[in-house]
């Protein structure tokens, strides 16, 4: 949930105005010193019925006052004459003491501002300084008990004030409400606080330009799924940064957006199908509304005919603002990819919905870290990220107009390097500080020089520090006293209010009417610094700002309707002439060590090319290569310079979908071949654990030129199988002969060479047998031909028949005869 706007962090800011007073205005001001606290959180209550005060605040244990006073609205916001002056404010009493009959004195300062100093002065004075004079008196009826609250509308009439209505006594006038109590004789101050009325005699002046400047980015690009859709719920969720953002900045179309298309392609699901994911294997292998808890509108109070002055309202509880329907978060685009969520889908299609008629500015794709890219001198990756942006805008949901016209570091200083690299591709950034002014300048000048780079001239686009604060933290920059008065370090003099700590200026968070009265008493003193010179000015937030909705709110609808400012797109003032002011140059060289390195994208390049090159093998390629282009612009994103672990573990994803793919076709390991004959075919088993079927070329590298390798084999191997191929081969002589076996693609790529078998090459081998075999029968033919004649020899002589014989011995023709 969100802190109350204005309530949450002005304890601290109390603890701080009470130890301003004490180093300025001596040991009294510890005592009694300038009040601004809003109630604890559970301290409601009504003025006469008791409350039990929670644990004292801060403020009211170290010394400070005890009513917080807050002021909730101030209509008109730019008072001209004949108008009454109408504050409705909140009255909480942190205080362990009921305050018997409160009174509450609304004062007006009415000497103009002549300069942004003299500013700060009324911020930062003590409830002992003067606090203008008396214009309304209100008692309330009734005691402001402990841990009580009450809201009251004050109206001051139109011929109390005492404004001059002469044309040059236009600008901001103090005005405070203070607190005190009548039962008490001393009348000390109970409770106070400081803001500025807009006073406007003149009917027109001539108007500072201001144009907004605010970044749209969103988690590191990891290109596995789970490594940036966790955040980017967490970012466009209700209470998230993203759409606190959007609900800050969405209705003002004269904030000029600088969006990474990456960030609405991720959030709207137009990444799906597109990031390389491990390659599959087979069976073996409408964004709510956000609370806006206890932000209050700047719009005009209640009538005072229903109130009128004095009148006395109860709040009850700390909050008014708007709740959150969880269901609506349900809504968004019917169609598109995998998304995380269905609040960062209906969070993309608000963005894209309001970035009707606004200067939309595109960062190149996955905000890309252009200091990375000068110091590694990768123009080529920077031109790719520009060009894929724009092609969004084209064929994306982002408008056709939006333009690639500035170029946005992450440092606050940029280094010459990287101007030089952007020099002639638009207007360079620079932050909020960066440099500054002469010194001996007079005025506020525009937030546009130039620089010399080594590329040529470089337009350089300069925030002002005091304006972009305000609008970052939600109040102008409040000075804090240094820790020591008595210190030097760092060469803040003794006792002097120190603006540079961010975490001092945090604690100026204001209510939004606050806020925007200050900022636009801001403006007013630019505007009259030199009042026929109109000046542009420039505001920017960080890329991680997480704005209060309400009070970003109020300070931009402030700019769009004050008379004396003109709210511009980024482009005008890109297209300003240059106002020919030396503000000095940019580092010459200045290199993070969370930068991308040059050996991290080489790792990157190659494991893409790798992995092109090896899908040729595939029925569809296209299925395992992803977004290449996606892949090497992620690891250059400005994101990963806060988590530069992150960048390598990514890195190593990429590498490792590569290794999967490799690793899917690869050879079974067997055992040792024998090849007993000159030529042969050795059996190789591939397996393919895709689940999609491979075309490969299967061969064998010997390591000894004893045997040769005679043909590759083409085969097609089934998604989730295995096949046998015979590898023919040829042995020229005797030896164990290691060979590696390598599966390669149709292009002759290496997928896999790591099995390597023994072959016992045994060439004299199929020689030797036949030599056996052929003695063998030769013995045999002799053994047969000696054992026939042998018997040859025992049955060719016959025996003559004996005379004696008989009749049956002879022959038929001695029968006949």
């Amino acid at each position: 949930m969100r802190a109350p706007a204005g309530r949450s962090r002005r304890a601290a800011v109390l603890a701080g105005l009470a130890l301003t007073s004490a180093l300025t205005l001596g040991p009294l001001a510890a005592v009694a010193v300038l009040t601004a606290g809003p109630a604890a959180a559970g301290t409601s209550g009504t003025p006469g019925s008791a409350g039990t005060p929670s644990t004292l605040p801060a403020t009211v244990e170290g010394g400070g006052l005890p009513v917080s006073v807050t002021v909730d609205a101030i209509t008109p916001q730019v008072l001209t004459p004949g108008e009454d002056l109408r504050l409705r404010v909140t009255l909480d009493n942190l205080g362990g003491t009921t305050v018997a009959e409160p009174r509450v004195l609304v004062r007006l300062d009415p000497r103009s501002f002549i300069s942004r100093t003299s500013l700060d002065r009324w911020r930062t004075a003590g409830s002992e300084d003067s606090l203008g004079t008396v214009v309304l008196q209100v008692d309330l009826e009734a005691p402001l008990r402990a841990g009580s609250s009450t809201s009251q509308t004050l109206t001051v009439p139109a011929d109390s004030h005492g404004l001059s209505p002469s044309a040059t006594a236009w600008g901001a006038r103090g005005v405070s409400v203070q607190v005190v109590d009548v039962d008490d004789a001393a009348r000390r101050t109970q409770g106070v606080t400081r803001t500025f009325a807009l006073w406007f005699p003149v009917e027109e002046v001539t108007a500072t330009r201001v144009s907004v400047l605010v970044p749209v980015v969103g988690p590191a690009p990891d290109q596995s799924e789970e490594g940036w859709t966790d955040e980017l719920d967490e970012l466009t969720a209700p209470d998230g940064r993203l759409t606190a953002l959007l609900k800050a900045t969405g209705e003002h179309r004269q904030v000029t957006w600088a969006v990474d298309p990456w960030l609405v392609d991720a959030a709207s699901g137009a990444l799906g199908g597109t990031s390389a994911q491990d390659p599959s294997l087979g069976e073996d292998g409408g964004t709510a509304d956000q609370d806006l808890d206890g932000a209050t509108s700047t719009a005009a109070p209640e009538d005072p005919e229903a109130g009128g002055a004095g009148t006395e309202e109860t709040e009850q509880g700390s909050s008014n603002g708007a709740t959150t329907d969880p269901d609506d978060a349900e809504a968004g685009p019917e169609e598109g990819g995998d998304v995380p969520s269905t609040t960062a889908e209906a969070w993309a299609a608000d963005l894209v919905e309001d970035t009707t008629n606004r200067d939309v500015q595109l960062l190149p794709y996955t905000d890309l870290d252009l200091a990375a890219l000068a110091h590694t001198q990768d123009e080529d990756l920077l031109d790719l990220g520009v060009a894929r942006s724009q092609s969004r805008a084209v064929d994306g949901p982002l408008p056709d107009g939006a333009a690639s016209s500035v170029a946005w570091p992450l440092e606050e200083s940029p280094d010459l390097t990287t101007a030089a690299l952007v020099a002639d591709r638009g207007a360079l950034v620079v932050g909020p500080g960066t440099l500054p002014a002469p010194a001996v300048l007079t005025y506020t000048p525009t937030g546009r020089t130039t620089v010399t780079t080594a590329n040529g001239d470089a337009t350089v686009l300069v925030p002002d520090e005091r304006l972009s604060t305000a609008l970052r933290t939600g109040g102008m920059a409040l000075p804090l006293p240094t820790a020591d008065p008595a210190s030097t370090e760092g060469g803040v003099e003794a006792g002097a209010l120190d603006l540079s700590p961010a975490e001092n200026l945090e604690l100026a968070t204001l209510s939004p009417a606050e806020a925007a009265q200050d900022l636009l008493a801001e403006l007013a003193v630019i505007t009259r610094e030199r009042p026929s010179d109109g000046r542009h000015m420039l505001l920017t937030v960080p890329r991680d700002w997480d704005p209060d909705p309400a009070v970003a709110s109020a300070q931009l609808e402030a700019l769009e309707t004050a008379p004396w400012v003109e709210t511009s797109p980024i482009s005008a003032l890109v297209g300003a002439p240059d106002p020919g002011l030396d503000r000095g140059s940019l580092p010459l060289d200045l290199e993070s060590g969370a930068e991308v390195a040059a050996s991290e994208l080489a790792r990157v390049r190659a494991a893409i090319e790798e992995r092109e090159a090896i899908s040729t093998m595939l029925e569809d390629p296209e299925s395992v290569l992803g977004d290449p282009e996606l892949e090497l612009l992620s690891a250059a994103s400005a994101a990963w310079r806060s988590d530069p672990e992150g960048r390598q573990a990514s890195i190593a994803g990429v590498e490792a979908v590569t290794a999967t793919l490799r690793s899917a076709v690869a050879v079974v390991p067997g055992g040792d071949v024998n090849l007993i004959s000159t030529s042969g075919e050795l059996p190789i088993r591939v397996a393919n654990t895709l689940d999609q079927a491979v075309e490969v070329r299967i061969g064998l590298r010997p390591g000894d030129s004893r045997l040769r390798s005679d043909d590759d084999v083409d085969v097609t191997i089934a998604a989730d199988s295995e096949v046998t191929v015979a590898i023919p081969v040829h042995g020229i002589q005797s030896a164990d002969v290691t060979a590696a076996v390598e599966v390669r693609t149709p292009e002759g790529v290496v997928v896999d060479d790591s099995t390597v078998l023994t072959v016992r090459v045994r060439a004299e081998w199929e020689s030797i047998g036949t030599a056996i075999i052929g003695a063998l029968l030769a013995v045999g033919v002799v053994i047969g031909v000696i054992r026939t004649v042998r018997r040859g020899r025992r049955t060719g002589t016959r025996a003559e028949p004996r005379a004696d014989s008989g009749p049956d011995d002879l022959s038929p023709e001695e029968h006949q005869a």
